[in-house]
């Protein structure tokens, strides 16, 4: 991971989702405000974050405390209290970090992926059994990656993949992808070959309802999206914005269950975050709508979220400071028939004090749908909330 972060603090919401496709328009809910959801203060001195749900709603957070280099936790929510999913630190000294879990499955636990701080360190898979953090793989995993970092996926069936940089000796970088057979790690389609520059950032894995699995990442500063096609990774369209943000977790990626790859996105360090998504009868990727309206002159994004809900409307989280000067969080869903995004319930979720959020991360709990969020913010304490009506 290229950024290091300030030592900050989780957070995680969850609203409750309006049953609509994104081709039809049906009322809102009436949405009140957001409610203090198990225990606050849970986890605090936040490094880095992310979570996870499975089908039975049971939701797990991983995060990185004490600053830098420091230990791995990751908790879950039990009978209203966030208590540890296993050992209270899963791994010591940790420079980047991956989560994911199985969605279509009630009884799923966690998947967790790291490294140690660095460039060229080995990467660590591990498994939850409900007890214990179990190795997955470790003999077929690759011993050295190339600092850019991991993501970690698993698909309805229950097969973890692996998306990483790989270690080489040629003035080029290259990427793969490794899926988890049960026994070892074996390659997914072919080595992803990249021109000379800097090392790819914001590693994204993503499936559709068919299985098919989708990267993406960005690349001298521009962004690329592949599709498995047989076994090949075949690129998505080619007039895909450019972006300098990545590194800063200023770019997110989603696949709704049809297929359609989205992208949210900032185009540099004061800029406005964009959505786009890729036509699959034209081939080309086409703008979503304006998240900020068309009059204001910039913002600085600290974070920024997308994901699809189980009817394919578009969500996007995003904290961001406009040119009014006044800082954010947002939530806002898209209404295709106006082409607008409209609010989900408060404009600002976060607390009046907090000056920037970091880690957003958006996603929908499996078991009723609701959209959830999550984030660090600078009061280095952790909360949960979730959304009334």
């Amino acid at each position: 991971m290229k950024l290091v972060k300030t030592a900050i603090m989780i957070v995680l919401y969850c609203t409750i989702s309006s049953a609509f496709a994104i081709d039809t328009m049906k009322p809102y809910p009436s949405f009140k405000t957001w409610i203090v959801y198990g225990n606050a203060d849970f986890a605090s001195d936040l490094m880095q974050s992310t979570f996870a749900i499975n089908a039975a709603g049971t939701p797990y957070v991983a995060y990185q405390s004490d600053g830098g280099g420091g230990p791995l936790s990751v908790m879950t929510l039990k009978d209203g209290t966030w208590v540890p999913a296993g050992p209270a630190d899963v791994s010591a000294n940790i420079g980047t970090l991956s989560f994911a879990i199985n969605a279509s499955d009630s009884t799923a636990m966690p998947y967790v992926a790291f490294t140690p701080p660095g460039i060229f360190t080995p990467v660590t898979v591990d498994h939850f059994d409900g007890k214990n953090w179990n190795p997955v793989g470790a003999n077929s995993l690759p011993m050295m990656t190339d600092g850019s970092g991991e993501a970690l996926g698993v698909n309805n069936q229950g097969t973890p993949y692996l998306f990483y940089g790989i270690v080489s000796s040629s003035p080029t970088f290259a990427l793969s992808v490794l899926a988890f057979n049960g026994t070892v790690w074996g390659s997914v389609g072919n080595e992803i070959i990249l021109s000379n520059g800097e090392s790819p950032d914001g590693l994204s894995i993503a499936f559709d309802t068919q299985e098919t699995p989708f990267v993406f990442y960005s690349y001298n500063n521009k962004l690329f999206v592949l599709k498995l096609i047989g076994n090949t990774w075949q690129q998505e369209g080619t007039n895909v914005p450019a972006s300098t943000d990545c590194a800063t977790n200023n770019c997110s990626f989603a696949v709704s269950p049809n297929g359609t790859p989205y992208i949210a996105y900032v185009a540099h360090v004061y800029a406005h975050p964009h959505v786009i998504r890729f036509n699959q009868d034209t081939g080309k990727w086409e703008p979503l709508g304006q998240l900020f309206p068309p009059t204001s002159k910039g913002s600085w994004v600290s974070g920024l979220s997308i994901s699809i809900s189980p009817q394919g409307v578009p969500y996007v989280a995003v904290s961001a400071q406009g040119d009014t000067r006044k800082k954010e969080l947002f939530v806002k869903s898209f209404n295709a028939q106006n082409n607008q995004w409209v609010s989900v319930a408060n404009k600002n979720i976060s607390a009046p004090e907090d000056q920037y959020e970091t880690d957003v991360s958006l996603l929908f709990n499996p078991s009723n749908g609701n959209p959830c969020l999550s984030y660090i913010n600078s009061s280095a304490n952790a909360m949960v909330k979730t959304l009334s009506q």
